[in-house]
């Protein structure tokens, strides 16, 4: 668990921040990071609970249950689920003007059912999925939080690429974005520990 804690504070400083060029000096690289920073580990203090439409996940002394049936999740099979968010990156932020001009449903469904929920003891942070660009693989998000208010960006995912690709599609393929809606899909028993007979199937 001290190992998921330790990926949680990381998720704070790296996770949804834009990728900065190499220019100036390190402070100035500092500053520019923080400035794009969308959760603050220091502000926002230990994790407590993670959700999506389907899970709702606790976390108390170096354990995670289940809210709704109080049962023990695994930590390494969150861990793994955590590390997979580790290649969203932020392309750009959309100024509220233009959301407020062409309207919010332009960019998000009216009734989300795709999201993530951190919720800290500094208060929660929502990370809502948002409509597919049509000409790349890119993707909208809203990020909500107390601190920062909504925030609204595009995102890429830079991981691995698994599936089939038509060479001529590939720089808008939808599998990474199907990818992310799958995983805000999952419900609490996806979070329980494998079972011998789960293993040998």
């Amino acid at each position: 668990m001290k190992n998921l804690t330790l990926f949680l504070l990381l998720l704070g400083l790296g996770i949804f921040t834009y990728e900065l060029e190499e220019k100036g000096d390190r402070e100035n690289r500092e500053r520019e990071k923080k400035k794009h920073q969308l959760i603050d580990p220091k502000i926002m203090g230990s994790l407590l609970s993670f959700k999506t439409a389907q899970a709702s996940l606790l976390f108390s002394d170096g354990e995670i249950f289940s809210e709704k049936t109080k049962e023990k999740m695994d930590g390494p099979r969150v861990q793994d689920f955590f590390n997979r968010l580790q290649s969203l990156r932020v392309e750009k932020t959309i100024e509220r003007e233009h959301i407020e001009k062409l309207g919010d449903h332009h960019f998000f469904p009216e009734n989300p059912h795709h999201y993530f929920s951190f919720g800290f003891e500094g208060g929660e942070v929502d990370f809502i999925l948002g409509k597919k660009l049509d000409f790349d693989e890119t993707f909208y998000m809203k990020v909500v939080s107390k601190t920062e208010g909504e925030r609204y960006l595009v995102v890429r995912d830079t991981g691995p690429r698994e599936g089939l690709y038509f060479q001529e599609d590939e720089h808008r393929s939808a599998l990474a974005y199907m990818k992310l809606k799958d995983m805000m899909g999952k419900n609490d028993s996806f979070f329980k520990p494998v079972t011998k007979n789960q293993e040998s199937k």
